[in-house]
C-alpha cells in the first residue's frame, strides 16, 4: 500500500512539473519589425569567426546576459561541451555563425553543459549603441540565415525572457 501511495504521489509530481519542460513554444516576444527583418535572410551576410564580430556587439550580449565575460569559441574549437569543467579556460559557448545588416546582428551559439541548447540572439544598433532587442532557445542547431524564416513560423523556439542566455 505503501509503494502505491509513493507511486501516486511521484505520477502526481511528474505531471506537475512536465508542462514546465514543454521544449516546443511559440515565439511570441520579436517584434514585427524585427521578424521581418529576420524573414529576409538574403539581406544579411554571413560571418564564421567571432573575429568578424564587433566587439560592441559581443559586449551587447555580454552586458545583457549579464556574464561580463561573455566567450564564444570559433566555429570547431575546443570549448567547454559539458557541464564536468575540465579546462577552466574553455567558453561554455561555440559560435555557430553570425549574421549581419547595416542595423542588426544574429548571433547563433551553442551552450555547453547539463541542457545542451542552441540560441539565437539579435543585436540591434549602430557601432557602440547595440542592445539585444529580441532571444530564443532552441534544442536543435541551424546550419544558415536561410532557415531562420521557417524556424520563425514553426514551434522549435522558446522566446521566453525567463530562458537563459
Amino acid at each position: 500500500m505503501r509503494f502505491v501511495r509513493t507511486l501516486t504521489l511521484v505520477i502526481a509530481a511528474v505531471l506537475t512539473v512536465a508542462p514546465s519542460l514543454e521544449t516546443h513554444a511559440e515565439v511570441t516576444h520579436l517584434s514585427e519589425s524585427d521578424r521581418s527583418v529576420l524573414e529576409h535572410p538574403d539581406a544579411f551576410t554571413q560571418v564564421n569567426r567571432v573575429g568578424g564580430i564587433p566587439k560592441s556587439v559581443i559586449r551587447a550580449i555580454a552586458d545583457a546576459s549579464h556574464d561580463p565575460e561573455f566567450r564564444l569559441a570559433d566555429p570547431g574549437q575546443e570549448w567547454q561541451e559539458t557541464d564536468v569543467i575540465v579546462e577552466p579556460r574553455l567558453s561554455r559557448r561555440r559560435l555557430v555563425f553570425a549574421a549581419s545588416t547595416p542595423e542588426y546582428w544574429l548571433i547563433h551559439y551553442e551552450l555547453g553543459g547539463y541542457s545542451h541548447s542552441y540560441h539565437l540572439v539579435l543585436v540591434e544598433g549602430n557601432p557602440g549603441s547595440e542592445k539585444v532587442v529580441w532571444r530564443a532557445t532552441m534544442f536543435e542547431m541551424v546550419a544558415s540565415m536561410r532557415e531562420i524564416p521557417s524556424l520563425l513560423a514553426s514551434k522549435e523556439l522558446s522566446d521566453n525572457p525567463a530562458d537563459g542566455f
